[in-house]
């Protein structure tokens, strides 16, 4: 395990021995598949056979870590801790090793000088910091740049994350991990080979929303920043005879499997043609099948439009005999109306000449 401290752009080590500070150099490593990353090689590796030894380690580095009291926060930190836990797992008879690495980033919060920073007459302005830090007492002065330096590095973090989530713009393309320790140090974490887990600390004060919609808002943009997992696996140069057994049996089950793969391929190409065969005949018959509706429509729309036409011609027929009807029965009725009117005349005359004779 390592505990690292980055105060004022410079890198500590937390488990140096000895109460003096041990700054550190960060070296970039460059590899093919993973690009550029860093290290700190003269940095102390404290081995830790149990949990509780790096748990023991974390605490040490914590005690000597830069903290002061500010008028926001009696132990404010003024730097970045990075708890780092790598582990190394080798297997002697594939001649494989496995290496992973844990980084527990603590940062430090943002600040607005105005709010956290002891003024000149302030009772906290000359606070030291905590445990075995070398820096029994700080002025304003340093307490300001101490603040500038931590917003400074989050704004380069949160620069990083902006290119990151704009990778096509060509102009944004190159990602600034080297402009500041931090973001050379998480450079793995973000955008690299890792699987990162970011905690966002909020307040529940209205006087701190400001502050918290910042940090949400950062949060969001770090959640869009996409990294590809990888295992980190070595294999010795000359692989030892099981593994080799196991590579030659994983070849042969691949080209079982490719066999079998192009036997299925030729059965779904097979089945696929009378698939076809059987849709252009499906679709065949459905098209004769319309066009002997449709024909069948036609001849049907003709019928009745010949039935309406007949029935018309009835319509017309009848109207015709029964208006003759009406006119014969007319005439009839005029008929019978002038015999009545000459059978009564004549009986008139009748009954004239009897009385006369």
């Amino acid at each position: 395990v390592s505990v690292l401290e980055i105060y004022n752009e410079r890198v500590r080590d937390l488990l140096a021995p000895g109460p003096g500070v041990n700054h550190v150099d960060v070296h970039e490593v460059r590899s093919d598949h993973l690009g550029a990353s860093f290290r700190c090689p003269e940095a102390t590796h404290r081995p830790a056979a149990h949990p509780e030894d790096a748990l023991a380690a974390l605490a040490e580095g914590m005690k000597r870590r830069e903290t002061a009291r500010t008028d926001m926060n009696h132990h404010s930190s003024r730097s970045h801790l990075i708890f780092t836990l790598s582990v190394t797992q080798t297997d002697q008879e594939l001649g494989a090793t496995l290496r992973g690495r844990l980084h527990v980033v603590d940062l430090a919060g943002s600040e607005r000088l105005k709010r956290s920073m002891a003024s000149d007459t302030s009772p906290y302005a000359r606070q030291g910091s905590r445990g075995l830090s070398p820096c029994t007492a700080r002025t304003p002065r340093d307490q300001r740049r101490e603040a500038g330096e931590i917003n400074k590095s989050l704004s380069q973090l949160a620069l990083v994350i902006q290119r990151l989530t704009n990778s096509s713009n060509s102009s944004l393309h190159m990602v600034p991990y080297r402009d500041s320790m931090l973001t050379r140090l998480l450079a793995e974490s973000f955008g690299g080979s890792s699987k990162t887990c970011l905690i966002i600390t909020c307040s529940a004060q209205t006087a701190d929303r400001e502050e918290t919609r910042c940090s949400l808002e950062f949060g969001k943009r770090a959640k869009l920043v996409k990294n590809k997992a990888e295992i980190n696996l070595e294999v010795a140069c000359e692989p030892s005879p099981v593994m080799q057994a196991l590579v030659a049996k994983e070849i042969e089950d691949l080209q079982h499997q490719k066999e079998e793969m192009l036997r299925e391929k030729e059965t779904l190409v097979a089945e696929r043609a009378v698939t076809l065969d059987r849709l252009r005949h499906t679709e065949h018959c459905l098209s004769e099948a319309v066009a002997d509706l449709l024909e069948s429509q036609k001849q049907h729309v003709a019928e009745v439009r010949g039935l309406e036409d007949q029935q018309a011609a009835v319509h017309r027929h009848w109207i015709r005999a029964a208006t003759e009807a009406a006119e014969t029965q007319e005439s009839c009725t005029a008929e019978l109306a002038w015999l009545h009117r000459e059978r009564l005349a004549l009986h008139e005359e009748l009954l004239s000449a009897a009385s006369a004779m």
